[in-house]
């Protein structure tokens, strides 16, 4: 049993059909503003938004696109609609699973939260087994405002629905933050066409949009920077960092790669051929490997600074 009660900040009579007016919180580090409404070439032949004649070359971008989601965008749409049908199916599975091993085992501890969107307070009486998604069903069926259409947050950090409330700190109670996704930015098919005419829009999707892979590739092969609004399961990504790589090899490695990925052989060639100084940032068990070396080289011979000793020896 789920208890939800809601208090207002101020006097409203609207309720949530006040979020259609505002905009998401911005939770991005990125100061410029997101981009707002339907892109203007939203409703365009998705063949013709690449804008090449006949007999010129498509941009590499534009190609990569066309052999992923683009290739069969109502294809991927649909594919996107049964994952997630399936990972709600199982989610009751593992509430149903939950809720009998309490009645064996005893029930986790409670814990109340508190959370705030900009215009009224809600309170939610959980227990600390419960997931994120358990907290956005709650919320639907009190204020109705649909799950994919809410984003939770503690503090900066975004809540992914598979993370249970135990990541929470310790206490009776946690403050949560809500922002409401915009109605279309849950849309595959719309964000897929916006963050390909602009990788920014990915910062408003809704949660399951900035986890899906081929939507986050389309904005990455935009801007490296995209990374910095794809869900947290995708930030560790092989072929996302390759992506990166070649736009900025070393911001790559300095910024975005875990160590395992930064002693990656074909992450590492990726942003040394971008930029040879990536070989800065590239872990020591590769600077004995001669092929690299020798591509960082040929654009700078101050390259072989990050030569291992045995390899300079040779």
């Amino acid at each position: 049993e789920t208890k939800c009660d809601a208090t207002e900040q101020e006097p409203s009579s609207t309720g949530w059909s006040r979020h259609e007016e505002t905009e998401p919180h911005d939770v991005g580090a990125d100061s410029q503003d997101p981009p707002r409404g339907r892109p203007s070439n939203c409703d365009k032949d998705i063949g013709s938004m690449g804008g090449e004649g006949p007999g010129v070359e498509k941009d590499p971008s534009e190609k990569a696109d066309e052999e992923g989601i683009f290739g069969d965008l109502e294809g991927s749409a649909d594919r996107f609609s049964r994952r997630q049908a399936e990972r709600l199916r199982e989610e009751r599975e593992a509430r149903l699973a939950r809720t009998k091993a309490g009645a064996v085992g005893g029930r986790a501890a409670p814990l109340e939260l508190v959370v705030v969107d900009m215009y009224i307070m809600y309170k939610v009486s959980a227990s600390r087994d419960w997931l994120v998604c358990d907290v956005k069903e709650a919320l639907e069926a009190k204020v109705g405002l649909p799950r994919e259409r809410q984003r939770l947050h503690a503090g900066t950090f975004e809540l992914v629905d598979e993370q249970a409330l135990a990541v929470l700190p310790a206490g009776n109670v946690a403050h949560l933050n809500l922002a409401a996704v915009q109605l279309e930015y849950c849309d595959y098919e719309f964000v897929a066409r916006a963050v390909r005419q602009d990788w920014l829009a990915l910062r408003n999707a809704s949660t399951a949009l900035r986890a899906d892979l081929g939507i986050v590739s389309v904005a990455m092969r935009r801007s490296w920077k995209a990374w910095h609004y794809a869900a947290p399961q995708l930030q560790g990504d092989r072929g996302l960092l390759i992506i990166a790589a070649q736009q900025d090899g070393p911001a790559t490695l300095r910024e975005l790669a875990p160590p395992a990925l930064r002693a990656d052989r074909e992450v590492v060639g990726a942003a040394v051929q971008q930029n040879w100084e990536a070989l800065r940032y590239a872990s020591p068990a590769l600077l004995s490997d001669s092929s690299l070396l020798l591509v960082a080289s040929r654009q700078d011979e101050n390259a072989l600074q990050y030569a291992s000793e045995r390899l300079r020896d040779d």
